[in-house]
């Protein structure tokens, strides 16, 4: 009786070559992934910030309405700074 070799499964080569390619994917993978996050964040960083907006007070009285009312207008709706920053925060998304 002959023994005749168990040619089933992996080699010893194929398993390294194997575990090579899927450490050598999951490397390139990692520095793309911390470039495009080191990226972001410098770019966050250098984004322009919203100016203070003072908040309306509660509202009890019609006094509070005035002073509501004043708080409000005081707020810039049209500065291009705003724009920036929610560009900014939708390319983040």
């Amino acid at each position: 009786m002959t023994r005749t070799p168990n040619n089933s499964g992996f080699l010893f080569a194929e398993l390294l070559i194997a575990v090579a390619v899927i450490g050598l994917v999951g490397f390139i993978g990692y520095t793309a992934y911390s470039r495009t996050h080191d990226n972001t964040a410098a770019n966050s960083s250098q984004s322009p910030v919203a100016q203070d907006v003072t908040t309306a007070p509660e509202i009890k009285s019609t006094t509070d309405l005035v002073t509501a009312e004043k708080a409000l207008d005081e707020t810039i709706l049209d500065s291009p700074s705003d724009d920036a920053q929610l560009d900014s925060e939708l390319n983040a998304f």
